[in-house]
């Protein structure tokens, strides 16, 4: 998907409220990294009953998901709160953070494997073989002037190097 972590982090704040027992009277809040996201205007009172659960993000406290009623039910007794919704709201917290860690992990796969092709130097990727696999831009000129490109064999100075140097890692 091509939303961003705060695009789910809205569309989950939303679809949060109706999950509770009292869905009219619930407002769901999620914060995360400075951002919040509330499923109402004007999010949750100081005053309002409250359930939290801490979204953790590669084992630290980043956020918080929370749930407030805000009216006492009748017949609710000292919360209007049941225990599965507790567990409810751990477990969108739990995945909440392992979403959020995934999407991060991606975004830093993703800059590293710009990585080569950024590079202002001359990037080859090559086979143990000799096969050219991978150039950068800036390699470019070299392969021009080796009279080889992209698919084709090193020269065999440079295919007998690399195989050595392969051979000295095994």
């Amino acid at each position: 998907s091509d939303a961003t972590i705060e695009d789910l982090l809205q569309q989950v704040v939303a679809l949060m409220p109706p999950a509770w027992k009292h869905p009219d009277t619930t407002c769901a809040t999620i914060e995360w990294n400075g951002f919040k996201f509330s499923s109402s205007e004007s999010g949750c009172p100081e005053k309002a009953w409250r359930q939290s659960s801490d979204i953790i993000v590669d084992g630290k406290v980043a956020g918080a998901a929370r749930v407030c009623c805000l009216a006492q039910q009748p017949g609710t007794g000292d919360t209007p709160f049941l225990e599965e919704e507790q567990d409810l709201l751990d477990a969108i917290a739990k995945h909440l953070g392992s979403m959020i860690e995934h999407r991060q992990s991606q975004g830093r796969i993703e800059q590293l494997a710009r990585f080569p092709s950024e590079d202002p130097y001359p990037v080859l990727r090559v086979s143990a073989e000799g096969t050219i696999l991978y150039r950068n831009g800036p390699a470019e000129e070299l392969l021009e002037h080796w009279e080889t490109t992209e698919g084709q064999m090193l020269p065999d100075r440079w295919r007998l190097r690399v195989g050595e140097a392969i051979r000295s890692n095994e």
